[in-house]
Protein backbone atom coordinates (compact mmCIF):
# COMPACT_ATOMS: atom_id res chain seq x y z
CA UNK A 1 0.00 0.00 0.00
CA UNK A 2 2.85 2.26 0.88
CA UNK A 3 4.65 1.72 -2.24
CA UNK A 4 1.80 2.32 -4.27
CA UNK A 5 0.74 5.85 -2.92
CA UNK A 6 4.43 6.66 -3.24
CA UNK A 7 5.25 5.25 -6.83
CA UNK A 8 1.50 6.01 -8.32
CA UNK A 9 -0.69 8.44 -6.15
CA UNK A 10 2.02 10.59 -5.31
CA UNK A 11 2.86 11.12 -9.24
CA UNK A 12 -0.68 11.76 -10.32
CA UNK A 13 -1.68 14.02 -7.35
CA UNK A 14 1.30 15.77 -8.82
CA UNK A 15 -0.15 15.73 -12.65
CA UNK A 16 -3.56 16.40 -11.43
CA UNK A 17 -2.75 19.66 -9.32
CA UNK A 18 -2.30 22.18 -12.81
CA UNK A 19 -4.56 20.02 -14.97
CA UNK A 20 -7.49 20.92 -12.36
CA UNK A 21 -6.00 24.66 -11.41
CA UNK A 22 -6.26 25.63 -15.34
CA UNK A 23 -9.42 23.71 -16.44
CA UNK A 24 -11.12 23.20 -13.76
CA UNK A 25 -10.42 25.45 -10.87
CA UNK A 26 -13.51 24.43 -8.59
CA UNK A 27 -11.81 21.09 -7.81
CA UNK A 28 -8.59 22.56 -7.03
CA UNK A 29 -8.98 22.02 -3.16
CA UNK A 30 -9.63 18.14 -3.60
CA UNK A 31 -6.87 17.94 -5.59
CA UNK A 32 -4.02 19.45 -3.31
CA UNK A 33 -5.52 17.78 -0.33
CA UNK A 34 -4.79 14.04 -2.14
CA UNK A 35 -1.24 15.31 -3.08
CA UNK A 36 -1.09 16.46 0.72
CA UNK A 37 -1.99 13.11 1.86
CA UNK A 38 -0.05 10.68 -0.49
CA UNK A 39 3.03 13.06 0.77
CA UNK A 40 2.65 11.53 4.22
CA UNK A 41 4.60 8.73 2.74
CA UNK A 42 7.22 10.65 2.29
CA UNK A 43 8.10 12.75 5.07
CA UNK A 44 11.23 12.67 6.76
CA UNK A 45 13.22 14.72 9.38
CA UNK A 46 14.94 17.80 7.38
CA UNK A 47 18.13 18.88 7.42
CA UNK A 48 17.15 22.91 7.76
CA UNK A 49 20.33 23.97 6.06
CA UNK A 50 19.53 22.30 2.80
CA UNK A 51 16.45 23.82 2.43
CA UNK A 52 16.44 26.52 -0.55
CA UNK A 53 16.20 30.11 1.26
CA UNK A 54 13.15 31.14 -1.45
CA UNK A 55 10.88 28.29 0.51
CA UNK A 56 11.66 29.91 3.57
CA UNK A 57 10.80 33.13 1.81
CA UNK A 58 7.66 32.19 0.62
CA UNK A 59 6.62 30.51 4.20
CA UNK A 60 7.96 33.54 6.17
CA UNK A 61 5.68 35.69 3.60
CA UNK A 62 2.83 33.66 5.07
CA UNK A 63 3.70 34.12 8.30
CA UNK A 64 3.82 38.32 7.80
CA UNK A 65 0.00 38.06 6.73
CA UNK A 66 -0.59 36.15 10.05
CA UNK A 67 1.10 38.90 12.23
CA UNK A 68 -0.71 41.85 10.24
CA UNK A 69 -3.82 40.22 11.82
CA UNK A 70 -2.55 42.49 14.76
CA UNK A 71 -3.33 46.17 13.63
CA UNK A 72 -5.83 44.67 10.91
CA UNK A 73 -9.51 45.97 11.88
CA UNK A 74 -11.03 43.99 9.93
CA UNK A 75 -11.18 40.63 10.97
CA UNK A 76 -13.31 39.41 8.45
CA UNK A 77 -11.44 40.02 5.39
CA UNK A 78 -8.69 39.26 6.40
CA UNK A 79 -9.46 35.23 7.77
CA UNK A 80 -10.31 35.70 3.81
CA UNK A 81 -6.91 36.80 2.47
CA UNK A 82 -5.48 34.06 4.89
CA UNK A 83 -7.53 31.39 3.45
CA UNK A 84 -6.60 32.75 0.12
CA UNK A 85 -3.03 32.49 0.40
CA UNK A 86 -2.96 28.93 2.35
CA UNK A 87 -0.50 27.65 -0.28
CA UNK A 88 2.03 29.52 0.98
CA UNK A 89 1.79 27.62 4.35
CA UNK A 90 1.02 24.32 2.74
CA UNK A 91 3.53 24.24 -0.15
CA UNK A 92 6.69 25.06 1.88
CA UNK A 93 6.35 23.15 4.96
CA UNK A 94 4.92 19.50 2.93
CA UNK A 95 8.21 20.32 1.00
CA UNK A 96 10.72 21.11 4.25
CA UNK A 97 8.99 17.28 5.48
CA UNK A 98 9.29 15.79 1.99
CA UNK A 99 12.20 16.91 0.03
CA UNK A 100 14.81 14.09 1.01
CA UNK A 101 12.13 11.42 -0.31
CA UNK A 102 11.03 13.24 -3.56
CA UNK A 103 12.15 11.73 -7.29
CA UNK A 104 13.02 13.92 -9.71
CA UNK A 105 10.80 11.55 -12.11
CA UNK A 106 7.63 12.13 -9.72
CA UNK A 107 8.89 15.93 -10.31
CA UNK A 108 8.44 15.89 -14.08
CA UNK A 109 4.86 14.38 -13.81
CA UNK A 110 4.25 17.93 -11.92
CA UNK A 111 5.72 19.67 -14.92
CA UNK A 112 3.87 17.55 -17.50
CA UNK A 113 1.04 18.33 -16.04
CA UNK A 114 1.17 22.19 -16.55
CA UNK A 115 2.40 21.53 -20.58
CA UNK A 116 -0.83 19.12 -21.03
CA UNK A 117 -3.29 21.34 -18.82
CA UNK A 118 -2.22 24.27 -21.11
CA UNK A 119 -1.95 23.38 -24.16
CA UNK A 120 -5.62 21.52 -23.65
CA UNK A 121 -7.03 25.16 -22.67
CA UNK A 122 -5.19 26.84 -25.22
CA UNK A 123 -6.97 24.22 -27.98
CA UNK A 124 -10.16 24.20 -26.21
CA UNK A 125 -10.33 27.95 -27.02
CA UNK A 126 -9.26 28.13 -29.76
CA UNK A 127 -11.92 25.27 -31.36
CA UNK A 128 -14.19 27.10 -29.33
CA UNK A 129 -13.97 30.79 -30.69
CA UNK A 130 -13.51 29.75 -34.09
CA UNK A 131 -16.36 27.26 -34.14
CA UNK A 132 -18.37 30.18 -32.76
CA UNK A 133 -17.02 33.19 -35.44
CA UNK A 134 -14.38 31.30 -38.21
CA UNK A 135 -13.31 35.19 -39.09
CA UNK A 136 -10.85 35.07 -36.31
CA UNK A 137 -12.10 38.25 -35.07
CA UNK A 138 -14.84 39.29 -33.49
CA UNK A 139 -16.89 39.14 -29.87
CA UNK A 140 -15.72 35.32 -30.00
CA UNK A 141 -12.40 36.42 -29.80
CA UNK A 142 -12.78 38.81 -27.53
CA UNK A 143 -9.97 38.60 -24.36
CA UNK A 144 -12.85 37.99 -21.83
CA UNK A 145 -14.42 35.15 -24.11
CA UNK A 146 -11.60 33.78 -25.81
CA UNK A 147 -9.67 33.30 -22.19
CA UNK A 148 -12.89 32.25 -20.62
CA UNK A 149 -11.19 29.67 -18.14
CA UNK A 150 -10.17 32.73 -15.26
CA UNK A 151 -8.45 36.04 -15.76
CA UNK A 152 -5.94 36.56 -18.41
CA UNK A 153 -2.98 37.63 -16.40
CA UNK A 154 -3.08 34.62 -14.45
CA UNK A 155 -4.09 32.51 -17.63
CA UNK A 156 -1.35 34.00 -19.95
CA UNK A 157 1.16 33.89 -17.06
CA UNK A 158 0.31 29.47 -16.66
CA UNK A 159 0.92 29.34 -20.56
CA UNK A 160 3.77 31.49 -20.78
CA UNK A 161 5.49 28.92 -18.05
CA UNK A 162 4.11 25.94 -19.89
CA UNK A 163 5.92 26.51 -22.88
CA UNK A 164 8.73 27.31 -21.02
CA UNK A 165 8.79 23.65 -19.41
CA UNK A 166 8.06 22.17 -22.91
CA UNK A 167 10.92 24.02 -24.57
CA UNK A 168 13.39 23.25 -22.21
CA UNK A 169 12.52 19.30 -22.52
CA UNK A 170 15.69 17.46 -23.44
CA UNK A 171 14.20 15.89 -26.35
CA UNK A 172 16.02 16.94 -29.70
CA UNK A 173 14.42 14.55 -32.06
CA UNK A 174 12.23 15.76 -34.98
CA UNK A 175 8.44 14.97 -33.24
CA UNK A 176 9.89 16.83 -30.55
CA UNK A 177 10.83 19.95 -32.17
CA UNK A 178 7.60 19.83 -34.11
CA UNK A 179 5.73 19.13 -31.06
CA UNK A 180 7.04 22.67 -29.29
CA UNK A 181 6.56 24.63 -32.81
CA UNK A 182 3.28 23.95 -32.60
CA UNK A 183 2.58 24.45 -28.73
CA UNK A 184 4.65 28.00 -29.40
CA UNK A 185 2.18 28.82 -32.31
CA UNK A 186 -0.48 27.87 -30.30
CA UNK A 187 0.89 30.48 -26.91
CA UNK A 188 1.19 33.40 -29.73
CA UNK A 189 -2.48 33.09 -30.89
CA UNK A 190 -3.75 32.88 -27.26
CA UNK A 191 -1.38 35.90 -26.22
CA UNK A 192 -2.92 37.66 -29.21
CA UNK A 193 -5.96 37.21 -28.35
CA UNK A 194 -6.25 37.44 -24.75
CA UNK A 195 -3.78 40.53 -24.72
CA UNK A 196 -2.74 40.79 -21.50
CA UNK A 197 -0.55 43.43 -20.43
CA UNK A 198 1.96 41.53 -18.49
CA UNK A 199 2.51 38.95 -20.65
CA UNK A 200 3.62 41.06 -23.70
CA UNK A 201 6.23 42.46 -21.43
CA UNK A 202 7.01 38.96 -20.45
CA UNK A 203 7.56 38.28 -23.96
CA UNK A 204 9.21 41.00 -24.91
CA UNK A 205 11.88 41.10 -21.96
CA UNK A 206 12.73 36.93 -22.62
CA UNK A 207 12.64 37.59 -26.23
CA UNK A 208 15.63 40.49 -25.69
CA UNK A 209 17.10 38.19 -23.40
CA UNK A 210 17.65 35.17 -26.02
CA UNK A 211 17.88 37.98 -28.24
CA UNK A 212 21.23 39.03 -26.19
CA UNK A 213 22.10 35.83 -25.95
CA UNK A 214 22.03 34.40 -29.76
CA UNK A 215 24.57 37.38 -30.69
CA UNK A 216 26.82 37.09 -28.12
CA UNK A 217 27.55 33.24 -28.65
CA UNK A 218 27.38 33.79 -32.86
CA UNK A 219 30.29 34.77 -34.59
CA UNK A 220 29.08 35.46 -38.19
CA UNK A 221 28.38 39.23 -38.45
CA UNK A 222 26.19 38.19 -41.15
CA UNK A 223 23.83 35.74 -38.98
CA UNK A 224 24.40 38.76 -36.08
CA UNK A 225 22.85 41.42 -38.32
CA UNK A 226 19.99 38.99 -39.14
CA UNK A 227 19.14 38.01 -35.57
CA UNK A 228 19.15 41.73 -34.96
CA UNK A 229 16.85 43.04 -38.05
CA UNK A 230 14.37 39.98 -37.95
CA UNK A 231 12.97 40.72 -34.43
CA UNK A 232 12.98 44.39 -35.57
CA UNK A 233 11.37 43.50 -38.17
CA UNK A 234 8.65 41.39 -36.86
CA UNK A 235 7.81 44.13 -33.84
CA UNK A 236 7.40 46.94 -36.31
CA UNK A 237 4.59 44.29 -38.22
CA UNK A 238 2.75 44.02 -35.22
CA UNK A 239 2.33 47.12 -33.61
CA UNK A 240 0.50 47.79 -37.01
CA UNK A 241 -2.01 45.65 -36.46
CA UNK A 242 -4.93 47.26 -35.58
CA UNK A 243 -5.98 46.34 -32.05
CA UNK A 244 -1.93 46.40 -30.28
CA UNK A 245 -1.68 50.03 -32.92
CA UNK A 246 -5.01 51.17 -30.50
CA UNK A 247 -3.43 49.62 -26.90
CA UNK A 248 0.11 51.43 -27.74
CA UNK A 249 -1.30 54.65 -28.64
CA UNK A 250 -4.01 54.55 -25.69
CA UNK A 251 -1.27 53.98 -23.28
CA UNK A 252 0.96 56.77 -24.65
CA UNK A 253 -1.48 59.30 -24.63
CA UNK A 254 -2.47 58.17 -21.16
CA UNK A 255 1.53 58.77 -19.80
CA UNK A 256 1.79 61.78 -21.85
CA UNK A 257 -1.54 63.68 -20.46
CA UNK A 258 -0.20 62.31 -16.47
CA UNK A 259 2.97 63.52 -17.07
CA UNK A 260 2.10 67.09 -18.38
CA UNK A 261 -0.83 67.76 -15.32
CA UNK A 262 -1.52 64.82 -12.43
CA UNK A 263 -4.42 66.86 -11.19
CA UNK A 264 -5.73 67.41 -14.25
CA UNK A 265 -5.90 64.19 -15.34
CA UNK A 266 -7.14 62.52 -12.21
CA UNK A 267 -9.86 65.20 -12.80
CA UNK A 268 -10.82 63.66 -16.06
CA UNK A 269 -10.12 60.21 -15.27
CA UNK A 270 -13.30 59.82 -13.22
CA UNK A 271 -15.37 59.72 -17.05
CA UNK A 272 -12.41 57.47 -18.38
CA UNK A 273 -12.67 53.66 -18.34
CA UNK A 274 -9.63 52.79 -20.75
CA UNK A 275 -7.54 50.23 -18.96
CA UNK A 276 -4.53 52.17 -19.38
CA UNK A 277 -6.17 55.40 -17.14
CA UNK A 278 -7.41 53.22 -14.50
CA UNK A 279 -3.88 51.48 -14.04
CA UNK A 280 -2.00 55.50 -13.78
CA UNK A 281 -5.19 55.95 -11.00
CA UNK A 282 -4.88 53.19 -9.26
CA UNK A 283 -1.27 53.57 -8.95
CA UNK A 284 -1.48 57.12 -7.72
CA UNK A 285 -3.68 56.92 -4.65
CA UNK A 286 -1.84 52.93 -3.98
CA UNK A 287 1.36 55.10 -3.48
CA UNK A 288 -0.38 58.08 -1.42
CA UNK A 289 -1.77 54.96 0.61
CA UNK A 290 2.29 53.90 1.04
CA UNK A 291 3.38 57.39 2.34
CA UNK A 292 0.59 57.71 4.87
CA UNK A 293 0.91 54.06 5.95
CA UNK A 294 4.85 52.92 5.49
CA UNK A 295 4.67 50.17 7.84
CA UNK A 296 1.17 48.75 6.85
CA UNK A 297 -2.47 49.00 7.75
CA UNK A 298 -2.81 45.47 8.21
CA UNK A 299 -3.66 41.83 6.42
CA UNK A 300 -7.21 42.97 5.86
CA UNK A 301 -7.74 46.29 5.84
CA UNK A 302 -6.42 47.23 2.29
CA UNK A 303 -9.82 46.92 0.90
CA UNK A 304 -11.12 49.75 3.64
CA UNK A 305 -8.35 52.05 3.33
CA UNK A 306 -8.42 52.01 -0.69
CA UNK A 307 -12.34 52.37 -0.95
CA UNK A 308 -12.46 55.69 1.40
CA UNK A 309 -9.58 57.02 -0.92
CA UNK A 310 -11.56 56.44 -3.61
CA UNK A 311 -13.98 57.68 -1.67
CA UNK A 312 -11.69 60.87 -0.88
CA UNK A 313 -11.00 61.99 -4.92
CA UNK A 314 -14.42 61.19 -6.26
CA UNK A 315 -13.98 58.00 -7.64
CA UNK A 316 -17.23 56.01 -6.57
CA UNK A 317 -16.80 53.91 -9.65
CA UNK A 318 -14.03 52.42 -8.26
CA UNK A 319 -15.66 51.07 -5.50
CA UNK A 320 -18.38 49.99 -7.39
CA UNK A 321 -16.30 47.63 -9.44
CA UNK A 322 -13.81 46.95 -6.25
CA UNK A 323 -11.01 47.53 -8.12
CA UNK A 324 -7.55 46.68 -5.94
CA UNK A 325 -4.26 48.64 -6.52
CA UNK A 326 -3.71 46.54 -9.77
CA UNK A 327 -0.44 45.89 -8.90
CA UNK A 328 1.03 43.24 -6.15
CA UNK A 329 3.90 45.07 -4.92
CA UNK A 330 1.89 48.13 -3.83
CA UNK A 331 -1.29 45.92 -2.53
CA UNK A 332 1.75 44.55 -0.28
CA UNK A 333 3.67 47.12 0.53
CA UNK A 334 -0.03 48.68 1.87
CA UNK A 335 -0.99 45.58 3.81
CA UNK A 336 2.78 44.45 5.47
CA UNK A 337 4.50 47.73 5.39
CA UNK A 338 7.67 48.03 3.85
CA UNK A 339 9.36 45.01 5.12
CA UNK A 340 6.15 42.81 3.64
CA UNK A 341 7.12 44.51 0.16
CA UNK A 342 10.87 43.65 0.46
CA UNK A 343 10.34 40.01 1.23
CA UNK A 344 8.24 39.80 -1.92
CA UNK A 345 10.51 41.49 -3.88
CA UNK A 346 13.31 38.83 -2.41
CA UNK A 347 11.76 36.19 -2.87
CA UNK A 348 10.79 36.97 -6.31
CA UNK A 349 14.23 38.49 -7.03
CA UNK A 350 16.32 35.46 -5.93
CA UNK A 351 15.88 32.69 -8.77
CA UNK A 352 16.87 35.53 -10.89
CA UNK A 353 19.92 37.27 -9.35
CA UNK A 354 21.50 33.52 -8.19
CA UNK A 355 20.17 31.52 -11.09
CA UNK A 356 23.73 29.50 -11.05
CA UNK A 357 22.83 27.65 -8.37
CA UNK A 358 19.78 26.33 -9.50
CA UNK A 359 20.03 23.24 -12.23
CA UNK A 360 16.75 23.87 -13.44
CA UNK A 361 16.69 27.21 -15.43
CA UNK A 362 13.08 27.05 -15.54
CA UNK A 363 12.83 28.85 -11.96
CA UNK A 364 14.51 31.81 -13.43
CA UNK A 365 11.75 32.48 -16.42
CA UNK A 366 9.28 31.95 -13.44
CA UNK A 367 10.69 34.29 -11.79
CA UNK A 368 10.52 36.95 -14.42
CA UNK A 369 6.64 35.71 -15.20
CA UNK A 370 5.46 36.23 -11.87
CA UNK A 371 7.46 39.55 -10.97
CA UNK A 372 6.04 41.43 -14.30
CA UNK A 373 2.79 39.62 -13.48
CA UNK A 374 2.56 41.30 -9.91
CA UNK A 375 4.04 44.23 -11.36
CA UNK A 376 1.40 44.85 -13.42
CA UNK A 377 -1.79 42.94 -11.47
CA UNK A 378 -2.46 42.07 -7.87
CA UNK A 379 -1.41 38.68 -8.68
CA UNK A 380 -1.06 36.85 -5.36
CA UNK A 381 -4.53 38.47 -4.05
CA UNK A 382 -6.67 35.15 -6.38
CA UNK A 383 -6.14 31.48 -5.23
CA UNK A 384 -5.21 30.34 -8.50
CA UNK A 385 -2.02 32.95 -8.31
CA UNK A 386 -0.93 32.02 -4.91
CA UNK A 387 -1.17 27.97 -5.89
CA UNK A 388 0.66 28.57 -9.34
CA UNK A 389 3.49 30.32 -7.56
CA UNK A 390 3.72 28.23 -4.46
CA UNK A 391 3.33 24.71 -6.25
CA UNK A 392 5.48 25.93 -8.97
CA UNK A 393 8.53 26.83 -6.78
CA UNK A 394 8.07 23.72 -5.14
CA UNK A 395 8.85 21.49 -8.38
CA UNK A 396 12.11 23.62 -9.33
CA UNK A 397 13.64 23.64 -6.33
CA UNK A 398 14.51 20.48 -4.68
CA UNK A 399 18.01 20.03 -3.51
CA UNK A 400 18.24 17.01 -5.33
CA UNK A 401 18.24 19.24 -8.64
CA UNK A 402 20.56 22.46 -6.88
CA UNK A 403 24.22 22.81 -7.48
CA UNK A 404 26.40 22.65 -4.65
CA UNK A 405 27.66 26.28 -3.66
Amino acid sequence: MKEFVKNKVYPLSLFLIPIVLVNATKFIVPAIALWVVASFFHFQKPVWKEIPWIIYGILCFFILHVIGLINTENLGYAGKDLETKLSFAIFPVIYIFTYKNLKLEAISWGKWGFVVASGFAMLHSFIKAYLCDSSGYGACYAPHVYGFQMHGTYLTAIYLFSAVLLIKWQKFNFVALILKVLYVLLLLVSLYYIRSLSSIVVVALLAIILWGRAIFKMKSWLLKISVILLPLMFLFNISRIEAVERDLDSTATTIENYIKDKDLFLENAKDNSNSSGVRMVLYTLSWELIQEHFFGVGTGDVKDVLYKKYEAYGFHNYIEKKYNPHSQFFQTFIALGFLGALLLIYVLIHPILWVKAYKQKEIFYLAIIIFISCAFESFLERQVGVIFFSFAAFLLVNPKALKKA
